[in-house]
């Protein structure tokens, strides 16, 4: 089933547009990357890797605006085509002013400002030799990303949003051929494709997101086994419900049911009675538990209790994203 996700960030609905400004100072070419060797005697040694990064900051922001903008989230996403910052302190956070704010709402013509305040990647590559004359290349790379969010009055919209993350590669080759089917990128590629990355999660962080889920459900009723194949959940719904209501003597199967009627409840987006029919399944599994089967659907059901809590939490939050 699909199941939709809030945004980590909450940005009011009355924000239609957005602009996309970059706050932060590209790293050194002579930072973050290291290569691990090992000398004759096995100890380790770093050789730095001199890449440069200039316009890694300017790639993540036009990504970031193009999965925005793909999203359809927001009426209109604008990117601010000029870095804001001069120094070159590349790892410190800073705010935009306020009244920069303000003239860049104003210049953009937007409702609110995404800032991109610093984005640092760095990697550790190396080498493992087999014993038949190839070896095993490793690369692993780690950003770290900054945003604010500001209002067209030049005020924080919520707290800032720091994203950390990680990509990793490993590939056999002998030589320059490479024997694995997956393989490891140049690093400057390899960087491209860790930006292009943290833009797509930052952009999920900023717009609720549409995941797929597996639910089960107990097949003791064939007529309301074939609603479910029809996607006819309320059909289903209501075979559950009088099979539980006739249901007196076989707790378990009770159980079962009630577990069912849960699932049918949420599958309608009806989350309140999904949460009073799951309590009830873990009450009459663990009432009717005898054997380790008995034990491990009780375990389930407060397993699927607890999701619930959690997506009734979450209804709550989407009802204050949602823009239809």
């Amino acid at each position: 089933m699909d199941v939709q996700k809030p945004a980590e960030i909450t940005i009011p609905k009355t924000i239609a547009s957005i602009g996309i400004v970059n706050n932060a100072v590209p790293q050194p070419a002579t930072y973050g990357h290291r290569h691990l060797k090992y000398t004759e005697k096995g100890e380790r040694t770093y050789d730095e890797v001199s890449l440069p990064a200039d316009s890694n900051c300017i790639l993540l922001t036009e990504l970031l605006f193009e999965e925005l903008s793909g999203m359809n989230y927001f009426n209109n996403v604008s990117l601010y085509e000029y870095p804001l910052r001069e120094d070159l302190a590349f790892e410190d956070v800073r705010r935009i002013d306020s009244l920069d704010v303000i003239e860049l709402a104003e210049i953009m013509n937007v409702d609110a400002i995404i800032s991109l305040d610093r984005f640092v990647v760095g990697s550790l590559s190396y080498e493992q030799p087999l014993s038949f004359e190839a070896e095993d290349r490793y690369l692993d790379m780690k950003m770290n990303t900054v945003f604010h969010i500001y209002s067209k009055n030049g005020n924080l919209i919520s707290p800032p949003l720091s994203l950390s993350d990680s990509v990793y590669w490993q590939g056999m080759y002998d030589g320059d051929f490479q024997i694995s089917y997956e393989g490891v990128p140049e690093l400057s590629d390899a960087v491209k494709g860790a930006i292009a990355y943290i833009a797509s999660a930052s952009a999920a962080s900023f717009v609720p997101q549409w995941i797929e889920e597996y639910r089960t459900y107990y097949g003791d009723i064939k007529e309301a086994n074939k609603k479910v194949e029809a996607d006819d959940w309320k059909g289903a719904l209501e075979i559950w419900q009088a099979s539980y209501e006739a249901e007196q003597k076989n707790m378990k199967k009770k159980a079962r049911l009630a577990g069912n009627i849960a699932l049918a409840y949420e599958i309608i987006d009806n989350i309140k009675e999904a949460l009073v029919w799951s309590d009830t399944a873990v009450k009459l599994f663990t009432e009717s538990a005898e054997t380790s089967v008995d034990m491990q659907n009780k375990e389930n059901a407060e397993s699927y209790h607890t999701h619930l809590i959690e997506r009734f939490r979450e209804f709550k939050v989407l009802d204050l994203q949602d823009r239809d």
